[in-house]
């Protein structure tokens, strides 16, 4: 017997694999089927609102008659301000108390008390402020899966960042220098974004399928030890092959008729 029965070339795997390209395309399938209904059940769509403000800082003049514009207390004025808006629970607590009871209620907050610490840190992981360069403006974000929720948000805080009265306003609270917030650009949405992208996970899921057929066709067919063909006879016995059995097929002639039709080719 020849010692080269492990010997399996690429022509080999690829010759198998053609011939079992129906259980690819079928694993391919369900990968894809799999992937498309998770992500299509953990997709979450987030809508963001922005709202633009600018810090204007007066200072007055030596003789006290006029007030002039100062630009580099406005600039250290817009970190404070965004700290506040972002993680200043007396603000959060603000915002809570103009949605009202029926506002908090709608979007999922505290039902009762706008003071609840849960309904607090749901506020404060909604907002975003980010910095426009080294300018005295900066940007609020507000993100929710209701729209409705971001938006009337971001309204209260353009309108609670505005509010002129200091004695009134959580935003002026413990600021020393006379600072004013004006609204830029008003609320408006920005768009939606998905948790998934369904046609990502979708192609994932087939590719993903496809190889694991790929790689347990190739572990079946490395560990199938039987015999085949004429091929594998002649790579795994050192004898001569004297005739091969031909195929017949059932629906052809039977058994008996082919038979039967060499003996008469015999006897002429």
């Amino acid at each position: 017997m020849k010692q080269n029965s492990g010997e399996f070339t690429l022509k080999d795997l690829w010759n198998f694999m053609v011939s079992k390209v129906w259980v690819i395309l079928l694993c391919a399938i369900v990968g894809g089927f799999l992937m498309y209904s998770y992500a299509k059940s953990k997709n979450t769509v987030t809508y963001s609102v922005s709202t633009s403000l600018f810090v204007e800082s007066l200072s007055e003049s030596a003789d006290g008659k006029t007030k002039t514009s100062n630009v580099s207390i406005s600039k250290q004025r817009v970190p404070l301000y965004m700290e506040i808006i972002r993680s200043n629970k007396d603000f959060h607590r603000e915002i809570l108390l103009k949605l009202g009871e029926e506002g908090r209620e709608k979007y999922g907050f505290s039902k009762t008390n706008p003071d609840d610490l849960a309904s607090l840190r749901k506020m404060a992981s909604m907002i975003r402020t980010e910095q426009s360069g080294d300018l005295e403006m900066f940007y609020v974000h507000v993100t929710s899966v209701n729209l409705d929720c971001a938006m009337d948000v971001s309204i209260i805080i353009k309108d609670l960042s505005t509010e002129k009265v200091a004695e009134k306003n959580a935003v002026y609270k413990n600021i020393g220098a006379p600072s004013t917030i004006n609204c830029v650009d008003s609320p408006r949405a920005n768009g939606a974004s998905s948790s998934h992208n369904q046609t990502l996970s979708l192609l994932v899921g087939v590719f993903a399928g496809a190889m694991v057929a790929v790689l347990g066709l190739w572990l079946y067919s490395a560990f199938d030890n039987r015999i085949r063909n004429q091929r594998a006879l002649e790579l795994n016995f050192d004898v001569p092959i004297l005739g091969v059995i031909p195929k017949v097929s059932a629906d052809s002639m039977t058994v008996q008729a082919y038979l039967e039709r060499a003996r008469r080719s015999g006897d002429e």
